[in-house]
């Protein structure tokens, strides 16, 4: 992780890996909003369904993640890339909106690689605050 960040690698299939676990990240944002957003409504009119669903492709995302990133420090090679940094925001936007989804638990590898990269100053700096 010494060496300057290149988002995406010039090789194409690795590019292609890259962009693919870009997408599950993104994934688990867009599941993980829907998730927010029916629990900002009123409890009578909240679906339950919905939040499970959305519930359902986090954990689906999350697994796929997990077997993608093994026990590496990144996702593609030994240099950070976009699939790294989707990854992060991904996992830390489930621990500052979803804080009870017990993610960490079920994914070891991932949790480890959330405190590896969120300690860094530039994850530090720009983390959100409630």
């Amino acid at each position: 992780l010494d060496r300057p960040p290149h988002l995406l690698p010039a090789e194409p299939m690795a590019a292609v890996q890259v962009r693919q676990t870009e997408a599950l990240a993104d994934g688990i944002l867009d599941a993980a909003l829907l998730v927010r957003l029916e629990g900002l409504r009123p409890e009578a009119a909240q679906l339950p369904e919905a939040i499970e669903r959305q519930q359902a492709k986090i954990e689906r995302a999350l697994a796929a993640l997990e077997t993608r990133l093994g026990g590496a420090d990144c996702f593609h090679g030994d240099t950070l890339s976009l699939a790294d940094i989707a990854a992060l925001c991904a996992l830390e936007y489930l621990d500052f909106r979803l804080p009870t989804l017990p993610w960490r638990s079920r994914h070891p590898h991932l949790a480890r690689f959330a405190e590896r990269m969120g300690a860094r100053p530039n994850c530090v700096a720009t983390r959100p605050q409630d």
